[in-house]
């Protein structure tokens, strides 16, 4: 009876373990609504798609993740004359994922400017 016990515990135990591990830290993965200061906006759709906003001019494109690397591809954009709007989002060539921020880059790799997780 007492080997019983044991074993029972033991494969409780397991699989308590087994459970756990499932339950990771959050994903680095892009897929999901990233947003910044004044109405910035990107979507990355799972198809591979990207549009988004920097609060005047809309961009669309295509994206693909190599690593820890979000390399945009194909972006086309609106060039509307918008007044206190700053365009940083207008063109963007790569981003790196930490967590919940997206840090998005230029084709020089200059940082344009971070975005979160909404």
């Amino acid at each position: 009876m007492r080997h019983l016990r044991r074993t029972l515990a033991l494969v409780t135990a397991c699989l308590l373990a087994v459970l756990a591990a499932g339950c990771g830290a959050v994903s680095d993965s892009p897929e999901g609504t990233w947003t910044g200061a004044e109405g910035t906006e990107l979507e990355l759709t799972v198809e591979g798609m990207v549009t988004g906003t920097d609060g005047c001019n809309h961009i669309s494109g295509t994206w693909e993740q190599d690593g820890e690397t979000v390399t945009f591809n194909g972006m086309v954009g609106t060039l509307m004359a918008c007044m206190d709007v700053d365009i940083w989002l207008s063109d963007p060539a790569t981003a790196t994922i930490d967590g919940d921020t997206m840090v998005v880059f230029n084709a020089e790799g200059t940082e344009l400017g971070e975005l979160q997780r909404a």
